[in-house]
């Protein structure tokens, strides 16, 4: 198999051992520079559309800055690309426009971070590094667990030679998780929406249980109202009965592959399915009951994204009323999947934290789990029964989704109990308080500055 990035690991990680050492000459530089408590800056997921950025609108961080900025007319907001998406990446930056970046990033009293950064080296004790993540990681985000160095020892044969399989681990785990005491010298607060997030959030991240406190999560709260048009977005002729959004994430053994132009490899990296084991039987069933599947796939995997284009550019191997929404398509019509929550009827998820995001809505969830126990090997969930975070009907081959998807087609809604029950143990409340209280502790603990408050 061949590597997708030009840098080996190992290279990667040497390198990063650098950028660890020049982090932490500017983190000292840093002191010398005041802190200006009406500067905020914010990391947002971006994504770049015929060279312009456009921001996720669904965003947590994206959501938090521009609730503060509508309360507080005097704090300036600095908005950067993170590292997702490909925003940053594709965004071509001046010697001058890199200068400032970095110099606000030192200025601010506030940095609002979707994860903690993982280089943190460059903020002290002086800032507060503000996070929003996830409600609970579905898989898991510890490198521990993962496993991937198994599963990518094959590929890094020559470097794991070069080094020996300890040193290779250790490396492994240097590079892929939050270090012991990496945030020592910086104020990190991780906003939560559960007593149960705060216990799995620290351990799967490998992140100071202090650093974690219960005041929300935006997206959980933020219901998403806008009249969208599908027959319109998507050029629908037919009659509509059901809309099913299926939104899978991405597989870590396919982050370093190309996609080699292939219709059911194509078909099996997007639905799990081909039409060698079936997949014309989900065809049919859309077809004869005039329900529509939306697929949004993740775009952290280059992968992902040849499969998108791969199956958008060849209608000879398009299924029948599927449809993708790709970024171009959010553009033109200014929507985010999550606009699409109102509109649909059901989702179809499997590791995605999405799903806990689409339980506000209290519609049926069906979890495309076709291959948990591999998913489980290499990757590793945040729990270890998956039973207990899933509310919905948990599909292992094609028939058994074919089988959840009639019960959508026909209105059966046999989860509703179990999604209540999820809901509260995951804190979803769907009171829009979240955001006022977030805001709320920056002003109590004086993290912003309260002047020109609205």
């Amino acid at each position: 198999m061949k590597k997708y990035f030009k840098e080996s690991f190992i290279k990667a990680y040497r390198l990063k051992k650098v950028k660890n050492f020049v982090f932490r000459l500017i983190g000292y530089m840093s002191y010398l520079i005041p802190k200006d408590k009406n500067l905020i800056v914010a990391f947002v997921d971006y994504e770049t559309i015929d060279g312009e950025l456009v921001p996720y609108k669904f965003d947590n961080v994206y959501l938090l800055a521009n609730k503060i900025k509508q309360e507080n007319d005097k704090v300036h907001i600095v908005f950067l690309a993170s590292n997702q998406f490909g925003g940053k990446k594709n965004q071509k930056l001046s010697i001058k426009q890199k200068l400032y970046n970095l110099y606000v990033r030192l200025r601010a009293k506030l940095l609002l971070f979707k994860q903690p950064p993982y280089f943190c080296q460059i903020y002290i004790k002086s800032q507060y590094l503000f996070c929003l993540g996830y409600f609970i990681p579905f898989k898991s985000d510890y490198w521990e667990l993962k496993k991937w160095w198994v599963f990518y020892s094959h590929i890094l044969k020559e470097d794991i030679d070069v080094l020996g399989i300890d040193e290779f681990k250790e490396e492994v785990l240097t590079h892929f998780t939050y270090a012991d005491g990496m945030f020592k010298h910086t104020n990190l607060i991780y906003s939560v929406s559960s007593d149960y997030a705060k216990e799995v959030i620290p351990r799967s991240h490998n992140l100071p249980k202090e650093a974690f406190i219960k005041l929300g999560y935006p997206k959980s709260d933020t219901t998403f109202d806008k009249e969208v048009s599908l027959a319109e977005m998507f050029g629908i002729k037919h009659p509509i009965n059901k809309v099913i959004l299926f939104t899978p994430t991405f597989r870590d053994k396919d982050m370093r592959k190309r996609f080699d132009a292939n219709k059911d490899d194509a078909l099996e990296g997007i639905f799990g399915f081909s039409y060698k084991n079936g997949l014309e039987k989900l065809e049919k069933l859309l077809v004869d009951t005039n329900t529509i599947l939306i697929t949004k796939l993740h775009k952290s995997s280059q992968y992902c994204r040849d499969l998108e284009e791969y199956y958008l550019k060849n209608k000879n191997i398009q299924l029948k009323n599927c449809y993708f929404l790709d970024f171009e398509t959010e553009k033109k019509f200014d929507v985010s999947l999550y606009d699409l929550f109102k509109e649909s009827d059901a989702m179809i998820s499997d590791y995605s934290s999405i799903s806990f995001d689409y339980l506000n809505y209290d519609k049926p969830i069906i979890y495309n789990f076709y291959d948990l126990e591999e998913y489980k090997d290499y990757r590793g969930l945040s729990f270890e029964n998956v039973e207990d975070f899933t509310a919905g009907d948990r599909a292992y081959t094609i028939d058994e989704l074919c089988s959840a998807i009639e019960k959508v087609t026909k209105g059966i809604d046999e989860h509703k109990q179990q999604r209540e029950t999820l809901k509260d143990k995951i804190g979803v409340s769907g009171e829009n308080k979240s955001l006022d209280m977030i805001y709320q502790y920056l002003c109590d603990n004086k993290i912003i500055n309260t002047i020109g408050q609205q």
